[in-house]
């Protein structure tokens, strides 16, 4: 800063400071304005990184009261600074979406992985071609009047003495069973 600028700027104030004293408050206004962005930044950072599914820009800008055009251009350039560091990604068809990126991966031990199947008894003997592991889902699809809900109650019969069995059905009532 010159200090033309500084003794004019020093010469400005009620009571006036020596140009040494503005010069310590124009730097301690500076780091001020510095800490207070940054802090903002690590506001905006901490809430898109704590907030599950998509993330809407103005969101953001709602809920940490950021409504001037610079918190707007702030909350822009700190979301396109997690999209270059890969924290986040934008969502391609809705403008100033985003989606943080999870790369936390469980790792699957399928080295000492359990190999227990269930024992199940299922129609026409498909245990026999396929292995049924707990936790499983058997997604049973088909045409009208396939035979889908004979199949399964099939199943159940087969196979009430080994499980508890939870039918349910928006077709049919108890008496039709």
């Amino acid at each position: 800063m010159s200090s033309q600028v500084l003794q004019m700027l020093a010469a400005q104030c009620n009571p006036p400071f020596p140009p040494k004293v503005a010069l310590d408050k124009v730097k301690s206004a500076l780091a001020r304005a510095q800490r207070q962005e940054r802090n903002l930044s690590a506001e905006i950072r901490e809430y898109v990184l704590s907030s599950p599914g998509l993330i809407m820009s103005r969101d953001v800008q709602g809920c940490l009261g950021l409504s001037s055009r610079e918190g707007q251009k702030l909350v822009w350039y700190v979301l396109n600074e997690m999209v270059k560091e890969g924290l986040v990604e934008r969502v391609q068809e809705r403008h100033g979406c985003y989606r943080t990126i999870d790369r936390e991966c469980e790792k699957i031990d399928y080295v000492n992985a359990p190999e227990e199947t269930v024992d199940i008894s299922l129609p026409f003997e498909i245990e026999k071609k396929v292995e049924i592991m707990p936790g499983n889902i058997i997604v049973v699809a088909g045409e009208v009047n396939a035979g889908k809900t004979a199949f399964l109650l099939n199943i159940i019969r087969d196979n009430m003495e080994k499980f508890e069995i939870h039918y349910f059905s928006s077709e049919m009532g108890g008496g039709e069973l």
